[in-house]
């Protein structure tokens, strides 16, 4: 499992799979993973409980269990505070600013 978890393609897979049904077909196209890797991905999430199979016709409609909403949860929230931590600057970087513009005004 660990492997798919560090991958932040993965991740990102389980945050679109959130309250909804899809097929593998879907989730391929839409994350350009090929349709057999996918499969196999999604079969060992199955084993960890993360990802539940329906059987619909032919194929299956993926969704996530409880567990796999707060792995979701937790991934999405972790993307936020990695996204805004990039943009801010370092408390080191902020001091130097403001030490520059004083100095500079007198």
């Amino acid at each position: 499992m660990e492997r798919f978890v560090y991958n932040p393609k993965y991740a990102k897979l389980l945050i679109c799979m959130s309250g909804k049904k899809t097929q593998i077909s879907e989730l391929s196209k839409e994350h350009n993973i090929t349709h057999g890797h996918l499969r196999n991905v999604i079969d060992q999430f199955t084993r960890e409980n993360i990802v539940k199979k329906e059987k619909d016709g032919r194929d299956y409609k993926l969704s996530l269990t409880k567990k796999g909403e707060r792995v979701s949860k937790i991934f999405a929230e972790l993307v936020h505070v990695i996204k805004n931590f990039k943009t801010q600057k370092p408390k080191e970087e902020i001091k130097n600013d403001a030490t520059t513009t004083e100095g500079s005004a007198l």
